[in-house]
């Protein structure tokens, strides 16, 4: 029998040997428990790839990422230079940056910026490297296979094991489901399984919320609300969005001095796409063809076909042999869909720049509503803002002063953000009752690369 020879990355799509399951006992990995948000489990059991790219507004780069990137370097609307960044260990958290000014005529004065440690580290790093791309659902693994239907999460490297970074991946999945109106809470294996530099402090109690300083325990009334609303809204839209990135593209974020405080301008954008008509039917099509050859190679039929039968009807023609070839096409079936196969075969009809459109107005309008609704959960969208807001105020800086910007790293290099965490790496996200054009999504993560 000729075996289908593919190329490695990510893997499987979600129910296709459901009907085998029930019949036969195939292998699977062991899940380890990890933390639980809204009764799913965030699994850290498999390795995954940094997130590392350059934010570009085109085909290729929505299909690859969705998720949340931020590239805008601050304009300061302070009047004066900024001459220095300082940390100072002893002041209470949420204060201990300071921003050090010189207008022309030579005064001086600090602003403060409210920005805790566990924001403030991981955001120095991420604007002192060259990768603008925060978190992505459509992530590759390093080696392993995630479970069907589990979404593969990528981080920049700088997010990764970060409260930060667990935060942006809950931004990312805001408008998806309704978990993302809680919060994560810590599980006994997360707990063990902190980092050794951490394992000496106090441990958090089993079932309480992970929350950083300066966070609270979500009002998950007022967030589910603020989400029904929304979800009612984009329901009535007459072009639903087939995915979205959470970017700041065309916003001006810029920095000044309000009663010596830091503050900034600027709100991230819902960047809205849909695929076009055609091209979402050559794709599925094309994968329903994927999806059948397993069982046309081994039973001679159709999936719904064998699907259709009895289970004596599926025994009289399974034996071991078949079962062990289902399962060897099965798994070069999952590297095709998850390589770039079905996107070089598609591109021969459908080049990048006709297979997708942008949302400019329906963008407009959902960024509104989310920015003035606190992002559905006031605890994630305060993450958000603070990666869109500090990411460009640390790149004008490294811009203008990059010696100030060297000196200030070497200090925050020494600086600890807790708590410490290990971010997860593969979730199932559990469908609302109701249908969201939102969990189009949904099918994207299962064959996009």
């Amino acid at each position: 029998m000729k075996i289908l020879r593919a190329p490695r990355d990510r893997t499987y799509f979600g129910g296709l040997c459901i009907a085998l399951w029930a019949l036969l006992p195939l292998s699977s990995t062991p899940i380890l428990s990890g933390m639980e948000l809204g009764g799913t489990t965030l699994a850290d059991r498999i390795g995954t790839q940094s997130l590392r790219l350059l934010l570009e507004i085109n085909t290729e780069f929505l299909k690859r990422v969705g998720g949340v990137a931020f590239s805008q370097l601050a304009t300061n609307a302070t009047g004066a230079h900024i001459v220095g960044l300082s940390y100072n260990h002893q002041n209470p958290d949420g204060s201990r940056l300071a921003v050090e000014l010189e207008t022309p005529d030579g005064e001086k004065k600090n602003l403060v910026a409210p920005i805790y440690d566990w924001q403030l580290v991981p955001l120095a790093f991420y604007a002192n490297s060259k990768w603008e791309a925060c978190f992505t659902l459509f992530g590759e693994t390093k080696k392993e296979h995630p479970d069907p239907g589990e979404r593969v999460l990528n981080y920049h490297p700088m997010f990764e094991d970060t409260l930060l970074g667990l935060r942006l991946f809950q931004a990312d999945i805001v408008l998806m489901s309704k978990i993302a109106c809680n919060l994560p809470k810590w599980d006994e294996e997360d707990i063990r399984r902190r980092p050794k530099r951490m394992r000496g402090l106090p441990l958090p109690k089993v079932g309480s919320y992970i929350l950083g300083a300066g966070e609270s325990p979500p009002d998950i009334e007022a967030n589910e609300a603020r989400y029904a609303t929304i979800k009612s809204w984009i329901k009535a839209q007459e072009q639903p969005y087939s995915s979205y990135l959470i970017c700041d593209q065309d916003q001006g974020v810029r920095f000044f001095d309000n009663d010596g405080k830091l503050e900034f301008t600027g709100r991230p954008v819902w960047l809205c796409w849909y695929f076009q008509p055609e091209y979402r039917q050559a794709r599925a099509e094309l994968r329903a063809s994927l999806s059948n050859l397993p069982f046309q190679r081994v039973f001679g039929m159709d999936r719904d076909e064998y699907v259709a039968m009895s289970i004596p009807e599926r025994k009289a023609i399974t034996d071991k042999e078949k079962v062990a070839q289902f399962k060897e096409i099965r798994e070069q079936v999952a590297d095709l869909l998850q390589s770039n196969w079905m996107e070089r075969q598609l591109m021969e009809e459908f080049p990048l720049e006709s297979q997708l459109s942008t949302q400019p107005e329906l963008s407009e309008e959902l960024s509104h509503l989310l920015n003035t609704n606190s992002g559905i959960n006031p605890v994630i969208y305060d993450s958000l803002l603070k990666t869109m807001h500090y990411g460009a105020f640390f790149r004008h800086v490294k811009a203008e002063n990059s010696q100030v910007y060297r000196r200030f790293m070497k200090v925050i290099a020494r600086v600890t953000a807790k708590p410490q965490l290990s971010t997860p790496t593969t979730v199932v996200v559990p469908p609302d009752p109701e249908d969201l054009p939102g969990a189009e999504i949904a099918e994207l993560t299962n064959d996009e690369s």
